[in-house]
């Protein structure tokens, strides 16, 4: 089950056209390193069957994980490439003391293998 919390505007929106994707202009992604894991079926819900059909522009804003995750909706599958990136993510080890260099090269890793797979 999803809770939807929205304003008075907003609710009423929604109850009248009901929950639409061309009702979103923008599509934030929060970072917070791995806690989005709690998202990705909601990812995965969005990425595949809520903007699928989407032919209007859609603000993808996001740092960190949040970024990573916006970057899989301008991809070919959507799906797989957040599929692609939650194994990525959750298989990258690092040293036991990692430098600042080790984690941006990490970074780069799971950023690169991204867009390998799934197109832009």
């Amino acid at each position: 089950m999803l809770e939807i919390y929205a304003g008075k505007n907003a609710l009423k929106t929604i109850q009248e056209q009901g929950f639409k994707q061309e009702l979103f202009t923008n599509f934030l992604g929060a970072s917070g390193g791995p806690k989005w894991f709690t998202l990705f079926g909601l990812d995965k819900y969005l990425f595949g069957d809520f903007f699928k059909e989407r032919n209007t522009e859609l603000n993808l804003i996001g740092s960190s994980a949040g970024a990573f995750r916006a970057a899989c909706l301008t991809q070919n599958n959507p799906v797989q490439a957040i599929e692609d990136l939650a194994y990525n993510y959750a298989n990258t080890v690092y040293s036991k003391k990692p430098s600042a260099q080790e984690i941006s090269n990490k970074a780069v890793g799971i950023v690169d293998q991204l867009f390998i797979g799934n197109g832009a």
